[in-house]
């Protein structure tokens, strides 16, 4: 009797264990389909939010486009159109915000802007130190050669410091050329991953 009892008693404890393993499995598998659930909501708020931010991105291009052309005032300007937003959403006190699609279409005009006239400004630059120095006219009579010399050196003199002056002034400028090309392609990434198309 007391052997059949603990064979009961080992056999009810090995189906007990197996039990648990079970419902320790079955816990966990629980646990991955909520996570999985939570996920899956997470992405399906997130997708619906970009389709939101779409749809409301190009109500705000119709709106722009339509106050460009129909209102006189902006003279079919859209960067008249980027100020006009700004002035009226800009009109509470200071605080932080991260610029919007207007400011940054701006400040990409003018940062396009300079880096045109900075580029022209350098081939100007290169042109300029490229030609070769005109040549005094030379005269014939021995007797201002000394003075012509003295002059010409004076003249030298200059046209070394201009050229210098020049060099300085074509390494500064390809340096303000690299750094608005940089900040340029910063911008550009900053607004493709901040506003998607």
């Amino acid at each position: 009797m007391v052997a059949k009892t603990q064979a009961l008693n080992h056999i009810h404890g090995q189906k007990v264990r197996t039990l648990m393993k079970s419902i320790h499995q079955l816990q966990d598998q629980v646990a991955t389909m909520k996570a999985q659930d939570k996920e899956h909501r997470r992405s399906a708020l997130i997708q619906n939010l970009r389709k939101q931010q779409r749809d409301q991105e190009l109500v705000l291009d119709v709106l722009k486009d339509t106050l460009k052309t129909k209102v006189g005032d902006f003279h079919g300007s859209l960067d008249a159109v980027n100020e006009f937003i700004l002035k009226k959403t800009l009109g509470g006190p200071k605080r932080f915000r991260p610029k919007t699609r207007e400011e940054l279409e701006l400040e990409f005009v003018d940062l396009d802007q300079k880096y045109k006239r900075a580029m022209a400004s350098l081939k100007r630059a290169k042109s300029e130190t490229q030609q070769p120095p005109q040549e005094a006219p030379r005269h014939t009579s021995q007797s201002h050669d000394a003075p012509d010399v003295g002059a010409m050196q004076r003249e030298l003199e200059a046209l070394r410091v201009l050229v210098a002056a020049k060099e300085n002034n074509l390494q500064t400028q390809a340096t303000d050329i690299q750094a608005l090309k940089t900040r340029m392609e910063d911008l550009l990434l900053y607004a493709t991953h901040t506003f998607p198309l």
